[in-house]
């Protein structure tokens, strides 16, 4: 079956009048976004979705970090599974110390070229210690599908906007029903890879 346990797909035939999207918060556990916790500024996008609870409800992977460094040093079979538990996340909030880490760069470059084009990836530019200019640029020439957030309303909006609209089968039904193939047949790939 495509997905194999991690992940059912929409059947095209079928349809999806419900979805549950998996936000993975790859985030040092200290992190703040403009000075809230990137877990509260997921919860107060929330409020703005449209349909929550009918059409789509959603859960975070708050330990995203931790699945993410298993994704690239550990032994093959940890390293596949948890390639494949992040795949089935179509929303990834990265800090961006997370983001550059040197050591953790190349995985995310690997992760990303197997993400569904469904899926989005945001980070943001706050009061970092690095000058803002050089940072984005920075983020900007080693990751070209990564958004960047200059204000706390951008994120929320981006968060708000991407669970009402881009995943939200009420309006968007082929957008999710594509991402949950893409996203099996990625799965697909790392298991029988």
């Amino acid at each position: 079956m495509a997905g194999g346990q991690y992940l059912d797909p929409y059947s095209w035939d079928e349809g999806c009048d419900k979805h549950t999207e998996n936000i993975a918060i790859i985030c040092q556990q200290d992190a703040d976004c403009f000075g809230k916790p990137v877990e509260n500024i997921v919860q107060d996008a929330r409020k703005d979705v449209v349909d929550y609870g009918e059409s789509i409800d959603f859960r975070e992977t708050k330990d995203g970090l931790q699945l993410f460094e298993q994704s690239v040093w550990s032994p093959p079979e940890e390293l596949r599974d948890a390639q494949c538990q992040l795949l089935t996340h179509s929303l990834w909030i990265v800090d961006p110390e997370t983001l550059l880490e040197k050591e953790l760069r190349v995985g995310f470059r690997q992760q990303f070229s197997g993400l569904p084009d469904e899926t989005a990836v945001f980070t943001w530019i706050d009061n970092q210690p690095n000058n803002p200019t050089e940072l984005r640029a920075e983020i900007e020439t080693q990751f070209l599908n990564v958004r960047i957030a200059d204000t706390l309303s951008d994120i929320e909006s981006w968060i708000s906007g991407y669970l009402s609209f881009r995943v939200n089968p009420n309006g968007s039904e082929p957008t999710v029903i594509e991402w949950s193939n893409e996203a099996a047949d990625e799965i697909d790939s790392i298991i029988n890879g």
